[in-house]
């Protein structure tokens, strides 16, 4: 993580502290999103559960915003995560619906 990069990516702030906060339980978090076994879950995840939205969170946040990004407006936001910071995975995680790793 650099210095220009926020514990939490932009757009997942911007979706947790808006209007969505009441249904922040209706996000589904993908640890690892951008690997390449990941990815797939999360084209499928897109897919049928449509309900909820997609926090693909990844070491490498180029990556999950540019998965982000080839899928539906609106299906998911990407977040730059390091592990091995309790802090942030906690804040991440928080009021999830559901966790993947």
């Amino acid at each position: 993580m650099t210095d220009e990069t926020s514990s939490v990516d932009t757009d997942l702030a911007e979706y947790i502290g808006g209007a969505a906060t009441a249904h922040t339980d209706s996000r589904i978090v993908v640890i690892g999103a951008a690997g390449e076994m990941t990815r797939t879950a999360v084209e499928q995840l897109a897919i049928y559960e449509t309900g909820h939205v997609l926090v693909l969170a990844d070491i490498d946040e180029t990556k999950a915003r540019s998965l982000a990004n080839r899928l539906a407006p609106g299906r998911a936001v990407a977040a730059g995560l390091d592990l091995f910071d309790e802090q942030q995975l906690d804040s991440l995680v928080a009021g999830a619906r559901l966790v993947i790793n």
